[in-house]
Formats: C-alpha cells, sequence, structure tokens
C-alpha cells in the first residue's frame, strides 16, 4: 500500500479501536446504567462489522469466517439499538429485552453454522447483505419512532436521555446510509462514517454519560411544569411573609405541601431548584431573618425570641443563628444597638 492508502487504513481502523475502548470505559464506570450497556453491545457490534468492512476493503480474499462473523454482528444492530431506546426510559431492568435479543442472537450462530459462508456465499453475499441491511432499515424506523414516541408522552425532550437517546440514533443513521448507499460512493465510507460519529458523540460525552447527583436521582420522577413551578413558589412565599409559617415548631414538608394542594416531592424540588437549599436549611433561614428582625426591634429574653421565631429550643437557634449570619445572638445585637446609638 501506498502512503495514502496507509493513511486511509488508519483512520479507518481508528475508529474500531477507539470504539471497543470506549465500550469497555462504559461497562465499567456505568454498571448500574441499563442503557449504558446496550449502547457498549451496540458499540462492540458496530466495531465488529466495521473492522470486517475495513479489512475487506484492504483485503478482497479475506477469510469467509470473519465475514461471517462481521454479517452477523450486522444483523444484530437494528434489535440492540431498540434495546437501547426501550431501557433508555424505563427505570428498571426489562428482561424480555434480553430475551429479544438473546433469540435473535441465538437465530444468526444458528444460522451461521448450518449455513456457513465458505459454503454457501451465495447466500450471505446476497441476503447476509441486502437482507441485514433493510433488517436495521426496520429496527431504525421503530427505534425512532419508539424514541419519538416515549419522549413526547414522557415530556422528556430535556434530559440526558434524550439527548444520548438523540446522538445515537442519528449516528446509526449516517452509518447505515453511508453503508446503504456505498455503492455510489466507495464502500470505506462506511468505516469513516463510523470513525466521524464516534469522535463527534465523544465531544459531547462528558455531558450526555455524566452520572446523575443524588437530587436529580431523587427528584427522577418527580415533572414540574414552569406555570406550575411559578404558581407554587408564589403561593409559598405569600403563604411564609403573610401568615409566617415558618414560626411553627412542628412545621414539616408533608405538612406545608398540604396547605399548598401539592406533594411533598415536588415541593422538596421546588425548594431545592428555588432556593438552591433542602427544606430544613429554607425554613431555618427564615426563622433566622426574623429572629434578625426582632432582635433590631425588641429587648424580647432570647429564650423565647427563639421559640417565636420556631425553634424548638435556644441551642438550636444559636446554632443555626451563628451559622447563618457568623455571629451570636447577643453579638449580632450588641452591633445592632451600636449603629442605632450612632
Amino acid at each position: 500500500m501506498d502512503f495514502s492508502a496507509h493513511l486511509l487504513f488508519f483512520f479507518s481502523l481508528v475508529g474500531v479501536f477507539n470504539g471497543f475502548i470506549l465500550s469497555a470505559l462504559l461497562l465499567i464506570k456505568f454498571q448500574e446504567a441499563n442503557a449504558l450497556r446496550w449502547v457498549s453491545v451496540h458499540l462492540i457490534l458496530l466495531c465488529i462489522r466495521i473492522g470486517k468492512s475495513v479489512l475487506f476493503y484492504f483485503n478482497p480474499e479475506l477469510d469467509k469466517t470473519i465475514l461471517q462473523i462481521g454479517l452477523s454482528a450486522y444483523f444484530l444492530l437494528g434489535p440492540c439499538l431498540l434495546n437501547f431506546v426501550l431501557a433508555s426510559y424505563s427505570k428498571t431492568k426489562n428482561r424480555y429485552l434480553a430475551i429479544h435479543f438473546l433469540a435473535l442472537s441465538g437465530f444468526i450462530i444458528g444460522f451461521g453454522i448450518l449455513m456457513p459462508y465458505q459454503l454457501h456465499p451465495e447466500i450471505w453475499q446476497m441476503w447476509g447483505y441486502k437482507g441485514t441491511s433493510y433488517f436495521w432499515l426496520g429496527y431504525l424506523l421503530t427505534s425512532s419512532y419508539t424514541f419519538y414516541h416515549l419522549t413526547t408522552s414522557k415530556n422528556a425532550s430535556g434530559n440526558a436521555e434524550f439527548h444520548l437517546s438523540l446522538v445515537v440514533i442519528c449516528g446509526c443513521w449516517l452509518i447505515w446510509a453511508a453503508y446503504f448507499f456505498s455503492s455510489f460512493t466507495s464502500y470505506i465510507t462506511g468505516a469513516l462514517t463510523f470513525s466521524f460519529v464516534l469522535y463527534l458523540s465523544i465531544l459531547f460525552a462528558p455531558k450526555l454519560l455524566r452520572k446523575p447527583t443524588a437530587n436529580e436521582k431523587k427528584y427522577a420522577n418527580t415533572h414540574i411544569s414552569d406555570d406550575e413551578y411559578n404558581q407554587l413558589i408564589a403561593k409559598l412565599e405569600s403563604l411564609m411573609s403573610e401568615s409566617k409559617l415558618f414560626t411553627e415548631p412542628d412545621l414539616t414538608l408533608p405538612r406545608l405541601a398540604k396547605r399548598l394542594g401539592t406533594s411533598h416531592n415536588k415541593l422538596s424540588q421546588i425548594v431545592n431548584r428555588h432556593y438552591h437549599c433542602n427544606f430544613k436549611q429554607y425554613l431555618n433561614g427564615l426563622r433566622v431573618e426574623y429572629a434578625k428582625h426582632l432582635l433590631s426591634s425588641t429587648n424580647m429574653p432570647l429564650e423565647h425570641l427563639a421559640l417565636e421565631c420556631g425553634f424548638n429550643s435556644a441551642s438550636t437557634f444559636f446554632a443555626a443563628f451563628k451559622k447563618l449570619t457568623g455571629y451570636s445572638p447577643n453579638s449580632f445585637k450588641h452591633s445592632e444597638n451600636i449603629l442605632s446609638d450612632s
């Protein structure tokens, strides 16, 4: 091979090499993520398929067993893609996805044993390539429709699952088209397209494959529309400013949620999202602000003031006040008195 052929061989095969590495990393780092397991399996199958293409392009006399393995992997790409889409929007493992994939794997392996490429090349060349291309097309269409349906029904067009599924599906469409229309371009186009799609996807990987935070896991099944969010924030602030509910020492998240006419999960999510703290921190913040007002305007004993603000005891009041202001209540009152006298 001349230099340009060596360069083409390198860029065609480097995607396959890195694809295997990425699939291994996905299996190791995201063992608990069922959907990403399917991404990893899909990537392995693609690497086998692309690797076969590159080797065949540069060596047409390639062993027929390698060609058979490559086409068998091609046959399983569609089922694996559909399983990934379904798993992306399911919070529990679905054993039927594995059964679906294993049944088709058993079929293609059994077909290969009974009708090996070495003895029946015409079948594999005709049905093994073209038939499998249409088979993958059918699954691509099904996967795309399933993705659209699940995204619409679950109103999940902005989350990580949506973006990752979109990237994988679009990448598969590009690779399928590169192979299907290779007669008008070049057979190696499929391998080059795979490398391009792989490296383009890696650019988005830090965002798409970011592990969800504890809060994101906690609120994964709680969706709040913008209108509902704004209405609940307005009602919450009205209750706190007008009724001073935070001064009730036994106020709990479920009790407040009931007053607002919402679930405690939604209220917890709203407080976390709007005030960037949990419910206890939110209440303590309101109580300390009210305590600062009382310290500046009254001579109420600190023990009574703590109860007036909603704290159960003077000790919890002192601890919360010091944490949020950096001063003890007495120091704060003293500084306020100095300012008022000057």
